[in-house]
């Protein structure tokens, strides 16, 4: 089943042979790859020598090469190339990986063909007139009973292919036979072509004389994105004549190195139209990585040309939409930009548990992109946080999950002033300081309630938000936190992580923010090495990947930094570069193996940063907007307008502000 080909390093690239079924025919081209390419060749076409183990199909010739590629590569990304009926493999294999949500980043078809009455009637017809050509020319120099027995032969052959095409049975006998290559033959006959997703490089020289047919010319209908490179060569010199195996190696690993270079494939989730998560989107974009998005339907992000793809949640079904987002895009890691859409990636996770291949597609992409899943109730329990962040010895306020009024009144006794919030709220929303008992009364009685029906049914007409009404009607309570209140300077990370490992954090001391427990708008870029190591501890303790964010306060007279929260999301910071020089977006496309523009640099002057467009929404007269650096996307003027459009900022604004982005 596995033949090794050549040892190298990377990922390999895995290599069906063609109907003879032997690896060893690959060798002469394995070895002439520049580079050092690992080659695998893979056998799953049964026995030589027996009948043990045949596999009567393609799909079950499939189902046996892939669980051989998991077992010697458990993890993508996946290269593969077939030649001939190999081809077919390939392509199989490539198709059945994507849909489990593995990376594929080659498919390569070296002068692969399928059985010819599936073959486009044009192609079809062009052909059987291109070898009954060739055969008549060949019959006039026969002498008369020789060229009468061939034409009688030839025309036999043409009224059965045609034949098999209405009938749709094979034109290839089926009956088992004593060698591999005509069992394999018999079985790609078997094999109906179909559209296949993705893209794939076919290898040809596009002789006609070999199958009477440009092999081009079958798969250009069924391959979403075919690319055609010719190499000279037959269809058996390809792989045996020195001149076109060099050659084709050459051109094989031309479209590895493009596979290699290819982009971080990003969908940024949100269930809200904000525009910082377009400014996220553009500045991936500028990352170098591929960016779909699956938003609100008046969210910018549709708008947006640094978006490739974008996805419309549906008012009625939001759910469901975004699930359909996530199986149709063909993201490597998927970014949730606001912690409800965590929350709704947790439950798409706990619902896709059918064992069906969709379902296990789901759930591999939400814990690629975030994680492992038993952490997943952890993240969204403020109370939880904060203590597995006491265990490990981490500075932080005293926190507990509260049930009852009675319950927060006793805890308040004897720990003091609390801070309460409802686990999962954002924004500063449903949030209260409660210093005395009255205090904590009120507060627990606006909290613990859900949302009354004239918001609900706001949000719903006005806002075009289906999320509080679903909340409501599915009987879901908010579940509150009472936190210990801390004194102190409001300070923040943004981190990048893969798999626990933190890569980099933008680390900030709040100077101005849209409301008490709104988010920053104006931060000072700083180094804090103890907000770094809890970001660091976190991170490794619940094995993280992605974006996300960690909230804290210093306290002024020993500069003590106390974690209060963690933003299991992307944060509006993490498109900054930090003060050490870290570039979150890249850090994070490097570490996921994909390549791009170099990490940028920072300028020492943009320390004091007023985010765009938080602190221009905030207070359109902010001094901050001219003292410190404006943090606007000037390559994005469409996204500038639209904030500064009628609708969003008054008029005179956006002339006041559009002159000073682009004096004349």
């Amino acid at each position: 089943m596995i033949v090794r080909l050549r040892r190298g390093s990377g990922p390999a690239l895995f290599v069906f042979a063609g109907a003879g079924g032997s690896a060893e025919e690959l060798r002469p081209l394995a070895e002439a790859l520049p580079g050092d390419t690992a080659v695998v060749g893979l056998e799953p076409f049964g026995s030589r020598d027996g009948p043990d183990r045949r596999p009567a199909s393609v799909e079950e010739m499939t189902s046996l090469a892939l669980e051989a590629v998991k077992t010697e590569q458990p993890d993508g990304p996946y290269r593969l190339l077939g030649y001939s009926f190999g081809g077919v493999l390939a392509l199989e294999l490539g198709d059945r990986l994507r849909a489990q949500g593995d990376a594929v980043t080659f498919v390569g078809l070296v002068d692969a063909i399928y059985d010819r009455r599936y073959w486009p009637t044009r192609t079809f017809a062009s052909a059987a007139l291109r070898r009954a050509g060739k055969h008549l020319r060949a019959m006039i120099v026969q002498r008369p009973p020789v060229a009468s027995a061939e034409l009688r032969l030839r025309l036999s052959r043409l009224f059965g292919i045609v034949a098999s095409r209405s009938r749709g049975t094979a034109s290839h006998p089926t009956t088992e036979e004593p060698d591999i290559q005509s069992r394999n033959l018999a079985v790609l006959a078997e094999w109906r072509p179909r559209p296949v997703a993705g893209a794939a490089v076919l290898f040809t020289s596009g002789r006609s004389e070999d199958f009477g047919c440009d092999p081009a010319s079958l798969w250009e209908g069924l391959i979403e994105e075919l690319e055609v490179v010719r190499v000279p060569g037959s269809h058996l010199g390809i792989v045996r004549e020195a001149d076109s195996i060099r050659a084709l190696a050459e051109a094989v690993d031309a479209k590895l190195a493009d596979g290699r270079e290819s982009k971080l494939r990003v969908l940024l989730a949100t269930t809200f139209a904000w525009e910082s998560a377009c400014r996220l989107a553009v500045e991936l974009a500028e990352a170098g990585c591929a960016v779909e998005a699956v938003a609100p339907p008046n969210s910018f992000l549709h708008r947006l040309k640094e978006v490739a793809r974008s996805y419309r949640l549906g008012l009625v079904r939001p759910e469901k939409s975004l699930r359909r987002a996530l199986l149709e895009s063909d993201a490597d890691l998927v970014i949730p930009f606001d912690d409800r859409t965590r929350h709704v990636l947790h439950r798409v996770y706990d619902e896709a548990r059918d064992g069906s291949q969709e379902s296990t597609r789901l759930r591999r992409r939400i814990v690629q992109s975030l994680g492992p899943a038993d952490v997943y109730p952890r993240v969204f329990s403020r109370a939880s946080i904060m203590g597995l962040a006491a265990e490990q010895g981490f500075s932080c306020p005293p926190t507990t999950s509260i049930t009852s009024r009675d319950e927060l009144l006793a805890w308040m006794d004897e720990h003091g002033p609390a801070v309460l919030k409802t686990d999962g709220s954002w924004g500063g929303r449903e949030v209260a300081v409660a210093s005395d008992a009255d205090e904590a009364a009120r507060a627990w009685a606006r909290l613990s309630r859900p949302p009354g029906w004239s918001r609900i049914v706001k949000r719903f007409l006005v806002d075009r938000d289906p999320w509080p009404l679903r909340e409501r009607l599915a009987g879901r309570s908010p579940t509150i936190s009472a936190q210990v209140y801390v004194e102190g300077e409001p300070a923040n990370i943004a981190a990048a992580c893969l798999d626990g490992e933190l890569l980099g954090a933008v680390q900030a001391r709040v100077v101005r923010s849209n409301g008490t427990f709104g988010p920053s708008t104006v931060i000072r870029v700083t180094e804090h090495p103890q907000m770094l190591a809890i970001a660091r501890g976190l991170v490794r303790e619940l094995r993280l990947t992605g974006l996300c964010g960690l909230d804290f306060v210093i306290q002024p007279e020993t500069d003590r930094a106390n974690l209060i929260e963690l933003n299991a999301r992307a944060t509006p910071t993490a498109h900054l570069v930090a003060a050490d020089g870290a570039d979150l977006l890249v850090s994070l496309r490097d570490a996921l193996g994909h390549h791009g523009p170099p990490a940028r640099t920072r300028d020492g002057r943009e320390e004091l940063i007023a985010l765009f467009p938080q602190e221009l929404q905030r207070d359109p007269a902010s001094p901050f907007l001219t003292m410190a650096h404006h943090d606007v996307p000037t390559r994005c003027p469409e996204l500038v307008e639209h904030v500064m459009a009628d609708g969003n900022r008054p008029f005179l604004l956006r002339g006041r502000l559009a002159v000073r982005l682009w004096p004349t």
